[in-house]
Order: C-alpha cells, then structure tokens, then sequence
C-alpha cells in the first residue's frame, strides 16, 4: 500500500527494529530489513510509482515547512540514502 511508503519516508523511525528480534520474524518466514533496503527493493520494481510517491512526499514538505528542497536531499535527511541514490541515479 502507497500510503504505507509515504509513513516510511516521512517517519523512517516508524518501525523500530529491535521491537522486532531476526529469530521471531524468522520463525515466521521474515526477513528483517532496514526501511532503506525495503524502499529500495520496491523503487526498483515500480520506479515510477516511487518517483509519483516521493513527489507526493516533497510536496507536503514544502508546504508544511514552506521551504524547497530536492529529493535526495529529503531522502537523505529521512535516513534513507540508498533510496536517495537510486532515485538520483
């Protein structure tokens, strides 16, 4: 869901992986990733989508904050630099 993506880049801290142990979501077939490496695998099988998403993202930010900025930077600034890189690229 699209606006699970859109939680992820404005709030990275939203999953906190030590409430979530390797060995419990192991136990269920889940391999832990950091939210960086999630949105990543998701930006390179639907890069367009991504793109529409983060331009949805930036939007919101300028307007809350009423200041411009580019999308790597506000991806960087997310903690999320490899998404910022691919997105770059």
């Amino acid at each position: 869901d699209f606006n699970i993506l859109r939680l992820f880049i404005l709030m990275p801290d939203l999953l906190i992986a030590s409430f979530f142990t390797v060995s419990i979501l192991s136990s269920h077939g889940i391999v832990r990733r950091t939210p960086d490496d999630f949105l990543l695998e998701l930006a390179t099988s639907g890069r367009n989508e991504m793109l529409e998403i983060i331009e949805t993202v930036k939007k919101e930010a300028i307007r809350r904050s009423g200041i411009s900025i580019n999308n790597r930077k506000m991806l960087k600034s997310s903690q999320l630099p490899k998404l910022a890189k691919f997105i770059a690229s």
